[in-house]
């Protein structure tokens, strides 16, 4: 993909091979409004390239632990319908082979909290709990709102 090709331009190539209904692809129930997506990649400006993913790509966040479960469920799911002898479309991220590392890599301590040099530098530690810690608790759940008073 050339990088200064268009989000937009990317998404209607690949927008076709999308699963659109939740029979087909049942995580499209936690999924944003696609024609929201749509008018954001349109009326964006700057417009958004190929090349602004590259950049932010080594700093991105890995997926929010409960939303990784059910993904894995609905994966051992498929493998089981598989077994089965049944046939389910593959998903889409085992369909290609791996990809070369991008050019615009960075070493992982880049985005880590390590290097942060913000108010709260100095070796701050941040790893995921468990999704466990968030769906057992009661009122707010995200560690923001359940933090010590004196942080």
């Amino acid at each position: 993909i050339p990088d200064q090709m268009t989000l937009k331009t990317i998404y209607e190539r690949i927008s076709k091979n999308i699963p659109t209904t939740k029979d087909v692809e049942p995580l499209l129930e936690i999924d944003g409004d696609i024609r929201n997506f749509e008018v954001f990649l349109s009326s964006r400006t700057p417009v958004l390239v190929a090349r602004d993913v590259k950049v932010f790509l080594p700093c991105t966040v890995n997926l929010d632990p409960k939303l990784r479960e059910i993904i894995a469920d609905v994966r051992a799911a498929r493998e089981q319908i598989s077994i089965g002898g049944l046939a389910y479309p593959p998903l889409p991220l085992h369909e290609g082979p791996p990809r070369a590392p991008s050019g615009y890599s960075q070493p992982p301590s880049v985005c880590s909290s390590t290097s942060f040099n913000g108010p709260f530098a100095g070796g701050v530690v941040s790893p995921q709990p468990h999704s466990s810690y968030y769906s057992g608790m009661t009122g707010p759940q995200h560690p923001f709102y359940n933090r010590e008073n004196g942080a």
